[in-house]
């Protein structure tokens, strides 16, 4: 999967009330700062061991 397909996927899964877990997220972290993704990691929030995005944020990570 190429860096955009990456972005694509980490969005859609953060995008989440539920988010996904810290080990998840751990992983699909590491993945998004190898591809330089970096803007959405600075944008994850995280809620009782939960990671995900604001939804106003994932819309406007989709739109760049």
């Amino acid at each position: 999967m190429n860096a955009k397909g990456i972005r694509t996927l980490a969005i859609e899964v953060l995008d989440s009330e539920d988010g996904i877990s810290e080990k998840s997220y751990s992983v699909l972290r590491d993945l998004l700062n190898e591809t330089d993704n970096k803007d959405i990691v600075k944008l994850v929030e995280a809620t009782d061991g939960r990671f995900y995005l604001g939804e106003d944020d994932a819309e406007d990570l989709r739109n760049t």
